[in-house]
């Protein structure tokens, strides 16, 4: 090989040797992001900024959620019933920096709403002796006294003495009320009482 090549070569091999130790990312191969830490509060995952991130992807399941400047997804978007495993990874430039590694899994549940069981309605309102009686309700709590409509009175007894103030015809039905794991009964039956005197 002719001297005058040779030197070419060196002088091409010192240039990149020279540019390498000056500029050592030019010489290197792209390295993943860091990557991300993950947590949960208030139905919001989120994570830290990092640095060189083109942007982010959550990972839910199965199913890629891009993300572009923001380090928060709301997971209020969520909302089928089960358990989700979500990881976030940052996105690199392709070119200097590559994607990271998917962070560790995090856990989020979306809850169904609680099954309830209605109670039944009271059954046999009556008036007797100027009171208002009716049958108990299995598991009920208290019970609702309705009179044209609005609400008289809320009671744990089964009778009410029937005081509306003025004398006139009323309706009236009674609501079983529920706690817990059951809710609230669907009316009674009405009864329409006559008011006279002050008195049924």
């Amino acid at each position: 090989m002719p001297f005058a090549k040779k030197a070419s070569y060196l002088i091409v091999i010192l240039t990149l040797i020279t540019v390498c130790i000056l500029f050592p990312a030019a010489c290197s191969k792209p390295q993943p992001l860091p990557t991300p830490n993950v947590s949960i509060a208030k139905d919001a995952l989120s994570w830290e900024e990092i640095e060189g991130a083109t942007g982010y992807v959550v990972l839910v399941n199965d199913i890629e959620y891009p993300v572009e400047e923001e380090t928060t997804f709301s997971l209020k978007l969520l909302i089928n019933v089960g358990e989700y495993s979500i990881s976030v990874k940052a996105v690199g430039d392709g070119d200097k920096r590559l994607d990271s590694a998917y962070s560790d899994p995090v856990s989020y549940t979306v809850a169904g709403q609680s099954e309830t069981i209605a109670l039944s309605a009271p059954v046999n309102v009556r008036v007797e002796n100027g009171y208002l009686v009716y049958n108990a309700v299995a598991n009920a709590s208290t019970y609702s006294i309705y009179v044209n409509g609005s609400l008289a009175q809320q009671t744990n007894l089964t009778s009410w003495r029937i005081t509306t103030g003025e004398d006139g015809s009323y309706t009236i039905y009674v609501v079983a009320n529920g706690v817990g794991s059951f809710r609230n009964s669907p009316p009674s039956a009405t009864i329409n009482v006559e008011m006279g005197d002050g008195s049924v």
